[in-house]
């Protein structure tokens, strides 16, 4: 097996994004769209272009990115609880409270100062980003970037 050199700040982006993605769902959850329909005999045409609605393909779309979402989250939970718990602490704290206090409040209640704390957001991360199959390799000259582990 050959070992692929991970990009730490592609990866930390990566897992970040998902993280406050996983936040979002997390604060404001998902709700089902329904498809409503309003019946008309003439066509209704929008804009200049003539393009007209496909609300059943919007629909499914939507729902379709709410259940991945809701995935994500899930993922999320469970790399989070196979954290130490100084780690999990302060992944929770900085993503998934309502209230996020600043840095310099975490690393007090931590008793650490906030160069640390940031070594450990940062530490943990790479870990969630690891469970999570988010790490980013580095490139070699003339290759595409892609996914450690396939990436989802």
């Amino acid at each position: 097996m050959v070992q692929t050199k991970v990009n730490k700040s592609a990866t930390l982006k990566r897992v970040r994004g998902a993280l406050l993605k996983a936040r979002e769902y997390k604060l404001f959850g998902s709700v089902r769209r329904e498809i409503r329909l309003t019946t008309s005999y003439e066509p209704r045409y929008h804009g200049e272009t003539n393009n007209i609605r496909r609300p059943v393909e919007d629909l499914a779309t939507d729902n379709l990115e709410d259940e991945l979402t809701k995935g994500l989250y899930d993922s999320a939970m469970i790399a989070l609880a196979h954290l130490p718990e100084r780690e999990r602490k302060l992944l929770e704290v900085m993503y998934f409270e309502h209230d996020r206090p600043p840095y310099w409040k975490m690393a007090e209640s931590l008793h650490i100062g906030e160069s640390t704390l940031r070594r450990l957001q940062t530490a943990a991360e790479l870990k969630v980003a690891k469970m999570l199959g988010l790490e980013v390799s580095e490139l070699q000259e003339g290759e595409r970037s892609e996914p450690c582990n396939g990436g989802r």
